[in-house]
């Protein structure tokens, strides 16, 4: 087995994902004026994400800023997505909300990882 480390590129390459991603799911949320109170620390990690890519980084750095970017739901063994009272279909803001929230949260998840094989 070989094992595959993330180069100094790789890791520019996915910051340039998580900042677009993050502006997205920032927006998204404002327009749509859900869960505003984490907008803040959604805020703080793309002010991280774009001074890293400026300034440089360290693994431990971008592994911090990963762990930032929090989940806005609980989800866990037995975590159900919200539903429509009418039918048993997930809700469709959260649906839609799921369409921002999932690349903000695959971006940031990779950062901490180390390499693979």
């Amino acid at each position: 087995m070989s094992e595959y480390r993330y180069t100094k590129e790789d890791r520019i390459k996915q910051l340039k994902i998580l900042i677009p991603a993050l502006e997205n799911l920032i927006a998204y949320l404002k327009e749509n004026k859900l869960f505003l109170e984490q907008v803040g620390s959604y805020e703080s990690a793309l002010e991280q994400a774009r001074r890293l890519l400026m300034e440089g980084f360290t693994q431990q750095e971008l592994s911090a800023l990963g762990r930032s970017v929090s989940d806005l739901f609980f989800r866990h063994k037995e975590w159900v997505p919200p539903f429509e009272q009418e039918n048993l279909e997930p809700a469709k803001w959260f649906v839609e909300l799921e369409k921002y929230l999932q690349p903000a949260l695959s971006a940031a998840g990779i950062l901490s990882i180390i390499g693979y094989y």
